[in-house]
């Protein structure tokens, strides 16, 4: 069982995390993701990678024991916590359609299928890390004593490269030429305050001298242009009395004679 799970995990996972980490990035430029969401999602893209590729390295560098798949468990579950982040941040900005749901469907499900088989390779020791079976759980990080196959970590190696990091670096690089350009902002210079000593004086009224032997002739008041005139109400008459109507005389009625 512990040969299929390692030949599961190296030969089946491995490459089809690397196609659907792919299959991902044709997605976001498919939909442009450099003119929507932007850098910002660019970077948790790197973040995840960064998550993925440091599970990978703790698997290749130390033995499988209680630390190794503890350390894996919980970078899965800051993956996840990454991914939903990723999604949040996403969604609003630009169309997530059905085909990259399911290409993220197998980058969530595939570390968590790495970390079962991952715990079947060290069986004893996942049994040990739940207080179960005959061994203690071991948590000290040790190096291998044997490495994996030095052309299948040079294989992998390159293969994560060129169909993973350097699309990535592709995407950064247009998400960086769509930004538009900062705008510097000019200095605002304030207006200078009035100087109440400089203000205009308001014109005087001019006087014309009177001519000889005359009456001085009348002088119009000049008014000063800054203060607005005040309009004095205007009163109109009262209207004449309505003549009242007259009552129409009473008829009178002629007295009958006295009886004899």
């Amino acid at each position: 069982m512990q040969a299929a799970a390692g030949f599961i995990l190296m030969n089946l996972v491995l490459p089809l995390w690397i196609a659907a980490g792919l299959a991902d990035w044709h997605c976001h430029r498919r939909t442009g993701i450099a003119v929507t969401s932007g850098l910002g999602e660019n970077l948790l893209h790197w973040l995840m990678l960064a998550e993925i590729g440091a599970a990978m390295a703790v698997v290749a560098c130390f033995e499988l024991n209680a630390a190794v798949l503890g350390v894996v468990a919980g970078v899965f579950l800051v993956h996840e916590a990454t991914v939903y982040w990723d999604l949040r941040y996403s969604t609003i900005r630009r169309d997530v359609g059905p085909w990259e749901q399911m290409v993220h469907s197998f980058l969530e499900l595939l570390p968590l299928l790495s970390l079962a088989l991952l715990a079947l390779l060290a069986w004893p020791q996942a049994l040990a890390m739940v207080r179960l079976g005959d061994e203690m759980a071991d948590w000290v990080l040790r190096p291998r004593a044997q490495l994996l196959p030095q052309p299948y970590l040079a294989v992998a190696l390159a293969a994560i490269v060129v169909f993973n990091v350097l699309p990535l670096m592709q995407e950064t690089r247009s998400c960086l030429r769509a930004r538009p350009p900062r705008r510097r902002k000019k200095p605002v210079t304030p207006a200078p305050s009035p100087d109440p000593a400089q203000a205009p004086s308001p014109p005087r009224a001019s006087r014309t001298p009177a001519p000889p032997g005359g009456r001085p002739p009348r002088v119009e008041p000049q008014l000063d242009p800054r203060v607005e005139p005040r309009l004095e109400p205007r009163l109109d008459p009262p209207p004449p009395p309505r003549p009242q109507p007259t009552p129409p005389p009473t008829a009178r009625t002629p007295a009958s004679p006295a009886p004899k």
